[in-house]
Parts: C-alpha cells; sequence; structure tokens
C-alpha cells in the first residue's frame, strides 16, 4: 500500500516538506514499547525508529525518531498522527516535526555515536533499524 493507505486528512506541519526523518513529540508515558510497534507497525514505510527510554524502566521517555522510506511517507504519517492524542489513552495531542538528522545512514551513525560517548546513567528504550527489533538496556 502506499501512503495514503494511513488517511487521516490533517495537514502536517509544511516543515516536514521534503523530510524522511521526523521527531514526535507528546507520546503518553505510559505507552510501552510494544503499544508503539501495534500503534506502528513495520509495514515497510519507516526504516528507522528511535524511542529512547524513561526512568522507571518498561515505558518510554515520551517522544521518538522515525525515518521514513521517502518523504512521502513522512507527510502520510504526519497527517495521520500530527495533532492527534494517542488513542485510548487521551492527554496531550502529539506533535511531529522536522528532525535534525535526515536519512537512515545518519540517524545509525548519529545514535551510536551519540550511545558510544555517553557516560550517564542510561533506560531501555527501542531501536528498529531496517526491520529489525532491537530492546536497548543500556547501562551505567
Amino acid at each position: 500500500a502506499g501512503p495514503t493507505s494511513w488517511g487521516g486528512g490533517r495537514l502536517p506541519p509544511p516543515v516536514l516538506r521534503g523530510a524522511t526523518s521526523v521527531m514526535v513529540h507528546n507520546i503518553p508515558s505510559a505507552v510501552t514499547p510494544e503499544q508503539l510497534l501495534e500503534m506502528w507497525p513495520m509495514d515497510g514505510s519507516y526504516d528507522f525508529l528511535y524511542a529512547p527510554g524513561a526512568s522507571g524502566g518498561g515505558r518510554l521517555a515520551g517522544f521518538a525518531f522515525l525515518n521514513f522510506a521517502s518523504a512521502e511517507w513522512a507527510v502520510a504519517f504526519a497527517s495521520r498522527w500530527h495533532g492527534v492524542a494517542w488513542p485510548g489513552l487521551g492527554g496531550r495531542r502529539l506533535r511531529l516535526a522536522r528532525a535534525h538528522v535526515q536519512g537512515l545512514d545518519a540517524n545509525v551513525q548519529h545514535r551510536a555515536a551519540k550511545h558510544s560517548r555517553s557516560n550517564k546513567a542510561r533506560r531501555c528504550g527501542l531501536i528498529i533499524v531496517e526491520g529489525s527489533r532491537w530492546a536497548i538496556v543500556e547501562e551505567r
């Protein structure tokens, strides 16, 4: 299915035009990695998803980065999710913005570099690269 299969009808932020990587803000703290994947299944539309963990384990930090296979997929996703409260949980509306890092390779390199130079306490999170799911359990 093409990008139009997501439906929606909301206009994505104009800043997303031409972007393949987006940041999603305001993901409710009650959302688990499993729920995130239920709502945003690995259907080939995106090739990178990073959702850092929150302290306390098992939950996400409230934001995620996705890189889509094309700018059209990114716009379709934004049309569906920008300005929408998380289904079943309500709360704040999701806000999508253009990510500072664009493209699959750049996102993977950025995440690897950030991980290797960080010496802070880290938490469990979720990363998906080209359809392979990784639960990241980071240690001190």
